[in-house]
């Protein structure tokens, strides 16, 4: 293995030769190159395959001139060139990068545990891992005692899964010459599981452990540093359970700075007598959610896209989660079809084709909730200690809000009067009061009591100014 362990937000590069699996006799040299979030790519002097365009592999093997083993996964070429003189060169772009093991295709890529590090994991665990005392002599300092204290491994048996979560802990100590020493600790979360999973499983599940800490967070969340584990080991290798670091893009890892502790929105403190139920809640919740979820946290993966935008991801969210979690029909799909029929049958004959289709098509959602009623229903159905933070009036919050994303949509000059579109800071203050809507239907969801989620928001500074004075 290399001797510097990388994280995801690091550049850095590999030499080496590189190869197709059915092709191990030919060997081409070149360098690897991985970008802070994400970007990996292959420059070659020379080719591999067939010197042709737009060629796609699962799979190039290589080795660094260190004696790294990587792996290339989803490759494809991006640029191909030969010259005059016969020089050939060759790019590729790929989506995951493996480095300490070889996969010879992609069924091959399989793993009993993965260990995750996410950016304000330390800040939401909330462990106090050092411990530090001075040693006096004659009055003066003549030493420095520093103790890392780790905490005790925390295990989850999540069933919707059938596999476990568990949160534990690393270190690392290194030192320069004479003059300095350093001691670093780590909080991770590990996914593991019975049998060999397919990577994808687990990419998968990472993205929806980190989507469960944003949630609890409240920030921008990123995956740091991925260690991967096989039962059986990478192909070729004699030691078992040989770590690979797993490399790939994640949206939004220039957001990665941690959130002050103080700034938690629910720190695991407040649900550790709870966790396993709370981790089995949230996952199984997504197979209902799902849609929901993704657009609302899509929000702080990607903070740079318009506000108007965000906006209406998050109204989207909104009546997503009341469609999925309560259907909401005004009356009985067969009494339904009686009154669909008979406004079919009322339409004028002799209006135009097109008009008439619109309309019949029109009615095969009439029955549904609009939205306005989607929103007032989980606005009054949340307890008012936390509504305050949302809005002290249902009806104005829901109108405003509404005719906003109407506007937005189909920009009708009747939605533009009670819209605050023009106005960037009312857009603003609107759009995060939505996310906390959201944040409120989620927690509540997982099973998080309204007591805690009132106490917790009444202590964080950063939602003081959203709360409407009682």
């Amino acid at each position: 293995m290399a001797s510097t362990i990388y994280t995801l937000l690091d550049d850095f590069k590999y030499k080496g030769v590189w190869w197709l699996a059915e092709e191990p006799n030919h060997k081409v040299g070149g360098t690897l190159l991985y970008k802070n979030g994400g970007k990996i790519s292959l420059e070659l002097l020379g080719f591999l395959g067939t010197f042709l365009p737009d060629k796609q592999y699962e799979v190039v093997l290589g080795i660094t001139d260190n004696g790294t083993r990587c792996t290339l996964v989803e490759v494809k070429t991006s640029r191909s060139n030969l010259n005059f003189t016969g020089m050939q060169t060759e790019s590729y772009r790929a989506a995951l990068l493996l480095v300490g093991g070889h996969f010879s295709n992609l069924d091959n890529i399989t793993f009993s545990c993965v260990c995750i590090n996410y950016s304000s994991l330390e800040e939401w665990f909330g462990h106090i891992a050092f411990d530090s005392h001075f040693e006096n002599k004659d009055g003066k300092v003549c030493g420095i005692t520093t103790k890392l204290i780790l905490p005790d491994q925390i295990q989850s048996y999540i069933p919707t899964l059938d596999a476990n979560i568990d949160l534990g802990s690393t270190w690392a100590t290194d030192s320069e010459g004479l003059h300095s020493s350093n001691l670093k600790y780590r909080m991770i979360m590990t996914i593991s599981s019975k049998d060999n999973r397919s990577y994808g499983w687990y990419l998968k599940n990472i993205h929806h452990l980190r989507n469960l800490l944003v949630l609890l967070v409240g920030d921008c969340v990123c995956p740091l540093q991925i260690c991967a584990f096989s039962k059986h080991g990478g192909e070729g290798q004699k030691k078992r359970r040989q770590p690979i670091y797993v490399y790939r893009n994640f949206v939004g890892h220039e957001l990665s700075d941690s959130v002050p502790k103080h700034e938690i929105r629910i720190p695991f403190s407040a649900v550790q007598d709870n966790i396993a139920q709370l981790l089995e809640g949230w996952f199984s919740m997504l197979e209902l959610l799902k849609p929901s979820i993704d657009l609302f946290l899509m929000t702080f993966h990607s903070p740079d896209i318009y506000l108007d935008v965000q906006f209406l991801c998050l109204m989207h969210s909104v009546e997503s989660f009341h469609r999925r979690r309560y259907g909401g029909r005004y009356v009985d799909e067969k009494e339904y079809a009686n009154y669909k029929k008979a406004l079919i049958a009322a339409l004028d004959t002799e209006m135009p084709k097109d008009l008439r289709a619109s309309l019949k098509s029109r009615f095969k959602f009439g029955n549904e909730y609009s939205l306005r009623k989607r929103m007032s229903l989980l606005l009054k159905d949340i307890d008012p200690r936390i509504r305050k933070w949302i809005t002290k009036d249902i009806s104005e919050f829901v109108k405003t809000s509404v005719d906003t994303r109407n506007y937005l949509t189909h920009y009708d000059e009747e939605s533009k009067l009670n819209s605050v579109s023009d106005d960037v800071g009312k857009l603003w203050d609107m759009t995060e009061r939505l996310k906390i809507f959201l944040a409120v239907l989620l927690l509540t969801e997982m099973g998080i009591a309204s007591d805690l989620i009132a106490d917790r928001f009444a202590n964080l500074h950063r939602l003081a100014r959203f709360r409407v004075a009682d």
